[in-house]
């Protein structure tokens, strides 16, 4: 019984080491299990930031990657597009390079090394962030108006408004804009003495100009294109038309439409189609608009400003006329062709800008927008209106 009883307890320590043994194993296999798990996107409770003071969490991994220039987290980008249409003539690239410049996209961004203690964003300091109704609250003049926020003098809190993303993006784009005013319309100029200033304000300058450059060139999620090379646009059939320097590229069942309207006019009428413009990159909208005021481009009450175009989508087109105005053309339609063109179109599923009413030589009479999408192509919150609209009545302006 007493040899029993020593096996008894000999099993029990042995299964008691054991224990020691398997559980700690246990333990951390679970935890290289998360670990693995948080580092390929999966366990977002250790990929998170904090990243405002409201407390939205915003994993590191979903970001817009702009050519490995700026990451910045999808959330915000909305409210870039909607502030630098707002503010600074629907161009993304500026604002997306002046806060890389400034914080890197970090919100809780904080430069220590000032006595002012510039934080957030947009690194606003204290006595300037208090002249901004996007941090202490009020109407902006520009269609919102904000909630009653502090900002604190010295090191601040984390309920300092500044460190809130999405005050901070729209306050950074509606100051830029107002230092570009003293400066003639030059953002960066504005930047240099006014946003950034100080000794150095030529510096930050030329580093904002040089994310602004990449920015531009690499990240086609801002726009659906960048600099002329879009994301899905195909070439158009070229044996029907003919065009100068127009890029003749549509998304492609437009452009599978359009070929066929193309052909079918040619058959009418016996003659080409003149193409003056077909699809347009951000920046060529920009350079055709300049600055927006009011809503309306300040170089041509015609075109459409940047982010409300139907060129940018890769959806319109617009022909040449025989006639004066800005789609004249040698070897475009006289009014009897052009309304043997709008019958071919109206059978291909595309309509004439509505604010010409179709009338020959109106202004925007050249202009027709593609029509049998129904949204199947979406370039983000700057084009919803445009796209919604020319899915029924097409904008005013191209």
């Amino acid at each position: 019984m007493e040899k029993r009883g020593n096996f008894k307890t000999k099993r029990r320590k042995e299964g008691f080491v054991i224990l020691l043994v398997i559980i700690p194993c246990i333990l951390v296999l679970g935890m290289a299990a998360m670990f693995v798990a948080g580092i390929s996107g999966q366990y977002t409770g250790v990929n998170s930031k904090n990243n405002s003071a409201g407390g939205d969490q915003i994993a590191y991994n979903d970001q817009v990657d702009c050519s490995g220039v700026a990451n910045v987290p999808s959330k915000y980008m909305s409210w870039v597009k909607d502030a630098a249409s707002k503010y600074l003539g629907g161009d993304d690239a500026l604002l997306i390079a002046l806060v890389q410049n400034e914080s890197g996209w970090d919100p809780h961004a904080k430069n220590i090394s000032s006595s002012t203690h510039a934080v957030g964003l947009g690194q606003f300091q204290p006595g300037s962030a208090r002249g901004w109704p996007e941090f202490v609250g009020g109407d902006d003049k520009h269609g919102m108006v904000w909630p009653t926020g502090k900002v604190y003098d010295g090191m601040p809190p984390a309920d300092d408004t500044r460190f809130d993303a999405k005050r901070s993006i729209y306050a950074a784009a509606h100051y830029l804009s107002s230092t570009a005013k003293l400066h003639n319309g030059d953002y960066f100029m504005g930047y240099e003495k006014n946003y950034h200033g100080g000794s150095y304000g030529a510096t930050a300058r030329k580093k904002m100009e040089e994310y602004y450059a990449k920015v531009r060139k690499g990240c086609t999620v801002l726009f659906g294109a960048a600099d002329g090379n879009a994301t899905g646009v195909v070439r158009v059939d070229t044996r029907y038309i003919t065009f100068r320097s127009a890029d003749i590229r549509m998304m492609p069942q437009a452009a599978q439409d359009f070929n066929a309207m193309a052909e079918d006019f040619n058959r009418i009428s016996g003659r080409k189609l003149d193409i003056v413009s077909m699809f347009r990159s951000r920046a060529q909208q920009i350079s055709m608009c300049g600055t927006v005021v009011n809503g309306r481009c300040s170089r041509s009450s015609e075109v459409a400003p940047p982010g409300k175009s139907m060129h940018e989508a890769g959806l319109a087109v617009d022909i040449g006329l025989a006639t004066s105005g800005r789609a004249r053309s040698s070897q475009g339609l006289t009014r009897a062709q052009y309304e043997q063109f709008k019958a071919a179109a109206s059978r291909h599923r595309f309509a004439v800008n509505n604010g010409s009413g179709g009338r020959y030589g109106v202004s925007e009479s050249w202009h027709f927008d593609y029509i049998g999408l129904k949204d199947k192509y979406w370039y983000g919150p700057t084009l919803a209106n445009a796209i919604k609209s020319a899915n029924g009545s097409p904008s005013n302006a191209s």
